[in-house]
């Protein structure tokens, strides 16, 4: 029951840094022409590198919520 109850709670994590790094990536990209060059791409990668976790997280949450 421990292991499903992590699962889901990593599950939920990774599913919000996905959230948060898909929102940084669309501010970024839609707001950036106020921004110089240099910001577009640090809060572009930001958001890349967030998604990534996201869904290796994610993923890792959904192999410990089936394996319990």
């Amino acid at each position: 029951m421990k292991q499903s109850t992590t699962g889901i709670l990593v599950l939920i994590g990774g599913l919000m840094m996905c959230g948060i790094g898909l929102g940084t990536g669309i501010a970024g990209s839609r707001y950036g022409i106020d921004w110089n060059m240099a910001e577009i791409i640090l809060y572009t990668t930001i958001g890349i590198c967030s998604g990534v976790g996201g869904v290796i997280i994610t993923v890792l949450g959904l192999f410990l919520f089936d394996t319990s």
